[in-house]
């Protein structure tokens, strides 16, 4: 598993709603289906403060330019649980 994955799992636990992990680890595959690495990456950064995209960016060590591309034209498939369902 990719370790900004793990890292946004431990950020979004640590937030008020929580996001406990779970045995099969099904959480982790479920949110590389929404977030591409980078996202993730910049998702893990997430706390109970209201960043800049430009602070965000600064966290990650990522040019603050690149970090507003949400959706970058890499060719990753993604799930929007709000548009799809997978069953």
């Amino acid at each position: 598993m990719n370790e900004y994955f793990e890292k946004l799992t431990q950020a979004l636990n640590a937030l008020p709603q929580g996001f406990p992990r779970t045995e099969s680890n099904v959480e982790l595959e479920i949110l590389q289906l929404m977030f591409t690495p980078q996202e993730a990456r910049m998702a893990a950064l997430m706390n109970d403060s209201w960043d800049t995209v430009a602070v965000a960016a600064q966290k990650a060590g990522l040019p603050s330019l690149e970090a507003t591309r949400s959706h970058p034209d890499d060719g990753t498939e993604r799930f929007d649980p709000l548009l799809e369902r997978p069953w």
